[in-house]
């Protein structure tokens, strides 16, 4: 595929359903993730550069990996990095991750998906093509904060249509399964945190008890 008709992928924003049905598998879906990337990467450059040095303070709170990098480099060097790793390196993970979790839960648990991990993943691609075609808008502070919960759900809603497009199942399977993925995940996140949160609070609660103990002896103490 020549990349001027790649860029028609992006219509799978607005059209899910006509353009996430095409044959892909893992390998092809990443790199049209990667070439469809390349115009995001430019504008965020643009942009971000823009207001690093317009609002240098403001563009810390909203760009991951930013504050890291401008302490080193500068503002310049932090929104090119962070810019490169976050879609280059950790959302293709992320995808890989979260195509492999609603994989075992639509194939092995739930029995719904009928075909190989590769249409999954290439339906969790297009599932993040919102995201990319507007990360550059997450460099505009206050516009950022209204901008992320829209993502979040256009994001959900393009990922049910293209996984039910992929797999060949209905889009009520389709979220079914992506919603107890989700739910089974974050009950798996909390149960963590509760069990680190647990293992920690007894020695919190020894060194508060510590402190108060010495705060009690030293002050019934007299001196000469």
């Amino acid at each position: 595929m020549s990349f001027i008709k790649d860029l028609n992928y992006y219509k799978s924003i607005l059209s899910p359903g006509k353009y996430s049905s095409k044959n892909f598998d893992v390998g092809s879906a990443l790199l049209l993730y990667y070439k469809l990337s390349i115009i995001p990467i430019l504008l965020s450059f643009l942009v971000g550069l823009l207001v690093a040095h317009a609002y240098p303070s403001a563009t810390h709170a909203f760009v991951p990996l930013f504050t890291m990098f401008s302490i080193f480099a500068g503002a310049s060097i932090a929104v090119i990095a962070s810019t490169l790793i976050v879609l280059w390196a950790i959302v293709p993970i992320g995808i890989f991750i979260n195509a492999f979790i609603y994989h075992m839960f639509g194939k092995y648990f739930l029995k719904t998906f009928k075909f190989k991990y590769g249409k999954t993943f290439a339906g969790a691609t297009f599932g993040i093509f919102p995201l990319l075609f507007l990360y550059w808008l997450l460099f505009v502070p206050k516009l950022s904060i209204v901008v992320l919960p829209i993502i979040g759900v256009w994001e959900f809603v393009v990922l049910v249509i293209a996984v039910s497009s992929q797999q060949k199942i209905s889009r009520l399977q389709s979220f079914g399964v992506l919603v107890a993925s989700e739910l089974i995940i974050l009950m798996f996140i909390f149960t963590m945190f509760m069990i680190g949160f647990a293992s920690l609070l007894p020695a919190a609660l020894s060194s508060t008890h510590g402190v108060a103990s010495g705060a009690t002896i030293g002050s019934a103490t007299s001196y000469p």
